[in-house]
């Protein structure tokens, strides 16, 4: 029997370096887990700096201080630093899962800031979904809890603020749920 304990959106992206150059073929599960590890950390970057841009209760050193504190604690305080230092195989998927559900937090904060680019977030949130799911199904099922929600929540703002039919919402919705239903 064969047995599949992570999804294959990691392997995915070894196809094109492997073509590339075969001989390396297990290396470059260390240079995807060192990538999915930086972007990671490149999400909570985003994550921090626009939640503490948003709180106006907190002066503009005390943001630095937080912004700073929140990099150390999660880039030193973390496993993260452990299962990036030891990039194996099956630290891949882990990492990769880890990293679509982080970017998947920001752009779902997006689409709580009910703006102009809310249904980028919404779509760029259904992709995290899916890249998430394929990775770790672990991560990307609650990614999928929020796909689900918080398009109604736009339909319903866009149709009451917007005016906008209700067949013509629903298709940008679906429009945006598409990479997560792919």
């Amino acid at each position: 029997h064969i047995f599949m304990y992570f999804g294959p959106f990691p392997a995915l992206l070894r196809v094109f370096p492997d073509l590339l150059a075969p001989s390396r073929y297990g290396p470059w599960s260390r240079a995807s887990s060192f990538l999915a590890l930086l972007l990671s950390l490149g999400a909570i970057v985003a994550i921090a700096r626009r939640q503490l841009a948003e709180n106006e209760r907190i002066d503009a050193r005390g943001r630095t201080v937080l912004f700073f504190a929140t990099l150390a604690a999660v880039g030193l305080g973390s496993s993260l630093v452990v299962v990036g230092s030891l990039a194996n195989l099956y630290h891949e998927a882990i990492l990769w899962g880890l990293c679509a559900a982080l970017w998947g937090v920001f752009f779902a904060l997006g689409v709580l800031r009910d703006d102009a680019r809310a249904w980028r977030s919404l779509a760029l949130l259904s992709a995290a979904a899916g890249t998430a799911f394929l990775s770790r199904v672990t991560f990307g099922l609650p990614l999928y809890a929020l796909a689900s929600g918080l398009p109604l929540r736009l339909l319903v703002l866009q149709v009451r603020r917007d005016r906008r039919p209700l067949l013509t919402a629903a298709g940008r919705v679906a429009l945006a749920l598409l990479p997560a239903i792919a």
